[in-house]
């Protein structure tokens, strides 16, 4: 079964994924994979964007994007470009797999998964406070970065599955056993 996990950014996603995952089922990252394509890339990327390379990239980028939409909206296409045929490889000969992405209905992929689970958690500042929980977040990046998303509420109708993540992690782990057991018990013993 091939699952697409989504939500706004600090809903929970990546650890939900992670629990549903259960470390038998292949889990690929839309972070992890767009932070190896701008790494792999960064000198066309900032060619595209017309931002002078430096060691500190990163930060040149962050800021780059915070004060142009025009940079976020170039750097997005371009990126739109790569990251979904190499999540589209990757999964395409895998019999179960769990893609963590924020981006599943805005880069229009949802038609390659089984189910879409949206992982809900509505209030920011408490999306925000695990964001920034031993690092510093940058609000306003975030701000920006959820403003290129659809809504919640959007994203909500669009999915199969609902997840509410508004109180634990214990819970939250529960919910994500719950679901693989509903999901992929045929093809796993349960632990």
């Amino acid at each position: 079964m091939k699952i697409g996990v989504t939500g706004l950014p600090g809903s929970g996603k990546t650890a939900f994924s992670k629990f549903l995952s259960k470390d038998r089922i292949l889990l690929i990252s839309g972070d992890k994979e767009g932070k190896k394509i701008l790494e792999d890339n960064k000198k066309e990327i900032f060619d595209l964007l017309g931002l002078k390379l430096k060691n500190d990239y990163l930060l040149v980028l962050r800021n780059a994007i915070k004060n142009s939409r025009e940079i976020l909206e170039v750097y997005n296409k371009w990126m739109y470009k790569h990251i979904i045929g190499i999540i589209k490889n990757k999964i395409q000969n895998e019999e179960n797999v769990i893609v963590d992405a924020a981006l599943i209905f805005e880069w229009d992929i949802e038609r390659i998964f089984d189910k879409v689970i949206y992982i809900k958690t509505e209030n920011f500042e408490k999306r925000f406070k695990r964001i920034s929980k031993g690092k510093n977040a940058d609000r306003e990046l975030y701000l920006i970065l959820e403003s290129y998303q659809l809504k919640g509420y959007e994203k909500e109708m669009k999915s199969d599955i609902i997840i509410n993540n508004e109180n634990s992690i214990e819970d939250l782990k529960e919910n994500a056993y719950e679901l693989y057991e509903k999901l992929f018990n045929n093809h796993y013993s349960s632990d």
